[in-house]
C-alpha cells in the first residue's frame, strides 16, 4: 500500500490520498482521458436564510449524478473524449436539486433536523451567495455547475469572485452529490452485498483488500480532517480508486485548486453541521453510521461512468510526495 499526502496548488491543507502501489488498471487510456460531468436536475425552492454562524459560513448542495462526453469527438470545453453517458440536464447554478427521498428517510443514522437544516438552510444558502456571486460575474451563468468546478483554478474566473464562487460554487456541487450518494437504510440501495455491482466489489476487493479494509481506511481519512473538509472515493487517471481528502468546500473536480483531480465515486461531508446535532463531537459514531445509509446503487453507477474511458480531467501530480508504508 502506497500513501501519499498531496497538498493543494493553494498551499491550504495537505490531502491524504491511498493508492494501491501494485494494481494499475489503465480503464481510460486507449481512448484518452474524459470529461466527467456531474449534473443535476433541479427544481426551485424558496429560499431559506442561514440560521447560524455555522451556515453562514458554508452552505449549500451540489449535484446529483450524471456525466457526459461523447466518444471519439473531443469536447472543446474540457480537451477530452468519451461516450455519451449523460443522465441530467446541464447542473443548475441557481437551485437546489431534489432531495430523492424524505427528510425523515435516513432515519435513525442521519436524523430529520440535521437533514432539514442541513438541506433546507445551509445548502440553500450556499446557492444564494453563489447567486449573488455571479451577479458579478455574468459571463459565468454560462457555465453548468460542474464547468464550474473546474474553472475555479484555471483563470477563466475574476478574481474579485473567485473565493466566493470556490467556497458556495463548492459548497452546492459537494452537498448535491453528497444527497444523491445517500439511501434509506431499508432501501436495497444501502445494502452493499445486493446493491454493489460486480466491477465495483472486485475494484474495492483489489485495490483495499476488502470493504472492511476500504471501510477502515476512508473512516481514517475523514477523522483526520482537521475542521472542515471532506472525504472522497474516485477513480483516477490511471483507473485506481483513490481516498482523498479536501478542505473546506473544494472537491475532486477543481482543477488547479487539488494537487490532482480525479472523478469522485462518493463523498462524505466531514462539517460539524452534517453530524453536530445527533453525534455532537462524536465524528467516529457518525461515520459508521453514516455507512448504513450509503447509496451503493448511485456508487456502482458513478463507477462504471468513471472507468468507461473517463477519468478526471487535466489529472496532475504537481506539488505531491510520495511516502511508501
Amino acid at each position: 500500500m502506497r500513501v501519499r499526502c498531496m497538498a493543494t496548488r493553494a498551499g491550504t491543507h495537505e490531502e491524504g490520498r491511498v493508492v494501491p502501489s501494485t494494481i494499475s488498471r489503465s480503464v481510460a487510456a486507449a481512448a484518452g482521458i474524459a470529461a466527467v460531468t456531474i449534473a443535476l436536475a433541479a427544481p426551485t425552492f424558496a429560499a431559506s436564510p442561514a440560521a447560524s454562524w455555522d451556515e453562514a459560513r458554508n452552505s449549500a448542495n451540489g449535484v446529483a449524478v450524471g456525466v457526459s462526453a461523447k466518444a471519439g469527438e473531443v469536447f472543446s470545453r474540457f480537451g477530452t473524449k468519451g461516450q455519451d453517458m449523460r443522465q441530467n440536464p446541464a447542473a443548475p447554478l441557481d437551485s437546489l436539486p431534489a432531495l430523492p427521498y424524505a427528510t425523515d428517510a435516513l432515519e435513525p443514522y442521519v436524523d430529520k433536523e440535521t437533514m432539514e437544516i442541513h438541506y433546507n438552510r445551509h445548502h440553500q444558502t450556499y446557492v444564494t451567495n453563489l447567486i449573488k456571486a455571479l451577479e458579478k460575474a455574468p459571463q459565468l451563468k454560462e457555465m453548468d455547475l460542474n464547468e464550474l468546478q473546474r474553472a475555479i483554478g484555471t483563470g477563466r474566473v475574476p478574481q474579485d469572485v473567485k473565493g466566493a464562487v470556490r467556497n458556495h460554487g463548492g459548497g452546492h456541487w459537494n452537498h448535491s452529490f453528497f444527497w444523491k450518494v445517500m439511501a434509506p437504510a431499508k432501501s436495497g440501495e444501502a445494502d452493499f452485498d445486493k446493491a454493489a455491482s460486480a466491477e465495483l466489489k472486485a475494484a474495492i476487493s483489489k485495490d483495499f483488500g476488502s470493504v472492511e479494509d476500504f471501510k477502515r481506511k476512508f473512516g481514517d481519512a475523514a477523522l483526520s480532517v482537521f475542521g472542515s473538509g471532506w472525504t472522497w472515493l474516485g477513480v483516477d487517471s490511471q483507473g485506481d480508486l483513490v481516498i482523498t481528502t479536501t478542505p473546506n468546500q473544494d472537491n475532486p473536480l477543481m482543477e488547479g485548486v487539488v494537487a490532482q483531480t480525479h472523478s469522485p465515486l462518493l463523498g462524505l461531508d466531514m462539517w460539524e453541521h452534517a453530524y453536530y446535532l445527533k453525534h455532537q463531537n462524536k465524528k467516529p459514531e457518525y461515520i459508521k453510521d453514516w455507512w448504513n445509509v450509503v447509496n451503493w446503487g448511485q456508487v456502482s453507477q458513478n463507477y462504471d461512468l468513471a472507468t468507461a474511458g473517463r477519468a478526471a480531467p487535466g489529472a496532475t501530480t504537481a506539488g505531491r510526495e510520495g511516502v511508501d508504508r
